[in-house]
């Protein structure tokens, strides 16, 4: 029972203990009759004096333990030492000085690792090893990591310590997934001197930074240097965003015919040549944006009704039956039984300060009286004590209502009308239409694939470059490095200056983007601990030094 209860049995005996609320405190003493003196190393076994030290232990069930050490102190006997007396020490269980034992300091800090400062200090209220935030990164902060050997695959990249202005280097083995070293910045002198102080490494992985580049060729240029293969996919998908948003009009047209197409193939317009603009008489106006989103609403609503009755009479299925299976409201599939057509839904009009000085408005409104600031002083005079601006966004339906005076005489003749052009539809942004050319046809439907086979019938430009983007995309998935000469040279002759550009840039980095394709390291494992190394940050309230952050990065628990 004592060897549960001491921090070392072998160093300390028990005298007595008393059990209060919570509380466990147990007299103890040491068992040596001898110490060495902390400056001249010389034994002693002349005893001084003794006295009391409280020292906090790990705690026993829900217990706190609060230990009394009866700690001697002893004579030294050498002459030549500035002391005449020294306490006994205790080495491996408790410091000098120390207001707990080694084994608890240590829990403090391991929670102080997994949680940091803040969230630390209220788990260990809860373990009852309470202490403070500071105390918990104090202990963090003076821990001392120890050196990783230097690995054989290694893996680089940036990590943000203030976003935007200060950046730092992360370094992960890639064999074992475990971080070896953190460095404050990303300069390439300073990863060039730790490549330098760490030799032997045979493969280094990183992106495409030319800071790394120049590092690696000075620090460690017998090292094989692997292109990442996600920097590279997702440099490929910024390259088709830079070449949609040199060309949006053509997204714009695109997705304006498939719209129009998808709601009433009967008014789309025909295409106008420029210079020339025909006159159309009896043809219904091209659909405003709002009258498709009405209508495809509509259409929405008449397949679901659709849909009910069907299971309704077809299947037998019950109302909840039907909830469950189209995932409706279970108030919606008894309305739409009891009707023989889907409801029309209309937007409800919230009520404003105008709401009871409306009917006056229609009224005057109806009589003729047509001046804003007019219509503004009577309501002002009734009551109403709202601008004249909330007044005139509520107007402007009644003037959407009113048909307009002709201005011409019947006996004229009409003057051909202009077609408008339809109302600008906003398509897929350029990083959405972006994707698009990355995915393959197959996995596309709906919308998106009509979208991208009307892009790439109205472009001949857009058809190379799905070529292209589809082949790289494959090439790199696949890992196939003798496409990948062959793919730059088609590259930098399609066409297309973007893409051109792109190829250079691989064609100055080939050694590294081939390596990608042939070997199977990535920077996979980095980019994990560079989120994790995100986590930390926000886990530390602020309290991010550099070398704090850096113990808790590399800090591997037992």
């Amino acid at each position: 029972m004592h060897a549960i209860l001491l921090p070392d049995p072998a160093l300390f005996e028990l005298i007595s203990y008393s059990l209060t609320a919570k509380v466990l405190t147990l007299e103890i003493r040491t068992k040596s009759r001898w110490s060495k003196c902390p400056d001249c190393y010389q034994l002693s076994r002349r005893i001084h004096s003794s006295y009391v030290r409280t020292v906090r232990d790990l705690p026993m069930a829900s217990f706190a333990v609060v230990l009394h050490v009866c700690v001697q102190r002893f004579f030294c006997d050498n002459g030549a030492c500035p002391r005449c007396t020294f306490t006994e020490r205790m080495p491996g269980r408790i410091e000098a000085y120390a207001r707990r034992t080694n084994r608890m300091a240590n829990s403090q800090c391991e929670v102080g690792f997994v949680t940091g400062g803040e969230a630390g200090s209220k788990l260990t209220r809860s373990l009852a090893l309470p202490t403070s935030p500071d105390t918990i990164i104090r202990l963090v902060r003076h821990t001392v990591i120890k050196e990783s050997p230097t690995p054989k695959y290694l893996g680089i990249d940036d990590w943000a310590l203030r976003k935007g202005h200060s950046y730092g280097t992360i370094l992960v083995d890639l064999e074992t997934h475990r971080p070896i070293d953190l460095l404050p910045d990303r300069a390439a002198e300073t990863v060039k001197k730790w490549l330098l102080e760490h030799p032997g490494i045979e493969i280094i992985s990183r992106d495409r930074s030319l800071a790394y580049i120049e590092a690696i060729n000075a620090g460690a240029p017998q090292a094989i240097q692997v292109a990442d293969r996600w920097h590279l996919l997702h440099n490929l998908v910024e390259t088709i965003e830079k070449v949609l948003d040199h060309r949006y009009a053509v997204l714009q047209a695109a997705f304006r015919q498939i719209c129009l197409a998808t709601a009433s193939p009967a008014n789309v317009p025909e295409t106008v040549p420029q210079g020339h603009q025909e006159v159309r008489t009896g043809q219904e106006k091209p659909l405003t944006r709002a009258e498709l989103q009405r209508q495809q609403i509509r259409a929405k609503h008449q397949a679901q009704f659709d849909e009910i009755r069907r299971l309704r009479n077809e299947e037998g299925l019950g109302i909840r039956a039907i909830c469950r299976r189209l995932r409706v409201g279970k108030r919606k599939v008894p309305k739409s039984l009891a009707n023989n057509e889907p409801p029309e839904y209309t937007r409800r009009k919230q009520k404003t300060i105008l709401t009871p000085y409306w009917p006056y408005l229609e009224q005057r409104w109806a009589a003729g009286q047509r001046k804003g600031t007019a219509l503004w002083k009577e309501i002002r005079e009734m009551g109403f004590p709202g601008s004249y601006e909330s007044m005139a966004r509520e107007l402007v339906r009644l003037r959407k209502k009113t048909p307009k005076e002709k201005q011409l005489s019947s006996a004229q003749k009409p003057i051909p009308q202009k077609v408008n052009p339809p109302e600008q539809v906003r398509p897929f942004s350029t990083r959405q239409t972006a994707w698009l050319f990355v995915k393959k046809q197959t996995e596309l439907e709906g919308k998106k694939a009509r979208y991208l086979n009307q892009l790439l019938m109205n472009s001949e430009e857009f058809q190379r470059l799905h070529l292209l983007v589809q082949q790289f995309w494959e090439m790199v998935c696949e890992r196939n490095p003798d496409q990948l000469l062959t793919w730059v040279s088609q590259a930098k002759t399609a066409g297309i200056a973007e893409m051109k550009n792109f190829a250079q840039g691989l064609e100055k980095d080939f050694l590294a983007v081939r390596a990608a394709l042939t070997y199977s390291w990535s920077n996979g494992p980095t980019e994990c601990h560079n989120n994790r190394l995100k986590m930390i940050k926000r886990q530390m309230y602020g309290r991010a030094k550099f070398d704090l952050l850096r113990n808790r990065v590399l800090y591997v628990g037992s």
